[in-house]
């Protein structure tokens, strides 16, 4: 039998953790933002889901948090196109806070994932919930 969380629960423990960030920390949230996401790359890596060959794209799908991921580069942005993300609910609460994702597990660990196997920096431009796709765009830096 497999095992199995609310997705509320855990969009609200994000929601949470998120807006509890920004109000006690503000924009020094996103240096705890990039510590979590290099620990759960970490743990990610120790249980054998995660290696420098790993496809972001089937990570995301076969780890449940989304039903596809698609990557668009360019010179100098790379965008990642969550599509029908899981965790789509404490991303749109956030936004209509004016809160930074902090702490965010689709734009902490792609960020991570890439740069390792791309051997490329990313800094967080915006995010876009929509209807059915959540974008993530980051700059890329030299």
């Amino acid at each position: 039998m497999g095992e199995c969380v609310n997705v509320e629960l855990v969009n609200a423990i994000f929601y949470g953790i998120n807006k509890g960030i920004g109000e006690v920390m503000g924009e020094g949230g996103m240096v705890l933002g990039r510590r979590t996401s290099s620990a759960i790359t970490e743990y990610l890596k120790k249980r054998g889901l995660l290696s420098k060959s790993t496809d972001i794209r089937k990570l995301f799908v076969d780890l449940g948090l989304s039903e596809d991921l698609i990557i668009e580069e360019k010179d100098k942005e790379v965008i990642f196109k969550v599509v029908k993300p899981t965790l789509k609910g404490f991303l749109e609460e956030i936004v209509k806070a004016s809160v930074k994702p902090y702490i965010c597990p689709f734009l902490g660990v792609t960020a991570q994932i890439y740069s390792e196997i791309k051997n490329v920096k990313l800094m967080l431009l915006d995010v876009k919930p929509h209807d059915e796709i959540v974008e993530i765009r980051f700059k890329k830096i030299q």
